[in-house]
């Protein structure tokens, strides 16, 4: 399957382009932050700062709406391969599409999974995290990390010091594929 036709195939709005972000940049970081206002430290990092730093900073966005309204967005980077580096919902109406895009982007993509995220899908997709789960020796490679920037917890999990404490995490997907990739 090729770019365009699993472009037309999908039921999501991708943007790639900043004249597309443009018309949801305050609607997509208002989601966001809302959706991140209970985890630890918030939404924080290089490309969240504000709505035209998500722009700039945040090469595809995959956008869910149900009756006009946003209620899902996936936020991927050019890391490593394509790397989902935020996703939200704006409550239960989006909570289906998001698990659908993740069961989708765990074939072509890939993310750190942390906090209340990573407790998310443990609880409603654990199989298809245990399918897709990398080892936390690989993550760290895939990563590209220093030893004084992780420690293994298990198998699966490591730590990173993030602002200042440290995280359990684990990778699941497919890391390595381009953003624009989909085979």
């Amino acid at each position: 399957m090729n770019f365009k036709t699993h472009l037309i195939n999908e039921k999501y709005k991708n943007l790639f382009t900043d004249s597309d972000k443009e018309q949801y940049k305050q609607e997509v970081y208002d989601l966001l932050q809302n959706s991140y206002k209970k985890v630890e430290g918030g939404l924080a990092g290089s490309g969240f700062e504000n709505p035209d730093e998500m722009i700039k900073k945040i090469k595809m966005w995959k956008l869910v709406f149900k009756k006009g309204k946003l209620v899902t967005a996936a936020m991927y980077k050019d890391k490593f391969g394509r790397k989902l580096v935020a996703f939200g919902t704006s409550g239960k109406d989006g909570l289906k599409p998001l698990g659908e895009i993740i069961e989708e982007d765990f074939k072509r993509s890939y993310v750190e999974l942390s906090g209340p995220a990573l407790n998310w899908i443990e609880n409603w997709y654990k199989p298809l995290l245990k399918k897709y789960q990398v080892s936390s020796k690989r993550a760290v490679e895939v990563l590209n990390l220093m030893p004084s920037e992780y420690r293994i917890y298990n198998e699966d999990k490591y730590e990173r010091e993030i602002g200042g404490k440290w995280h359990i995490k684990t990778m699941a997907g497919t890391p390595g594929k381009d953003i624009i990739t989909y085979d």
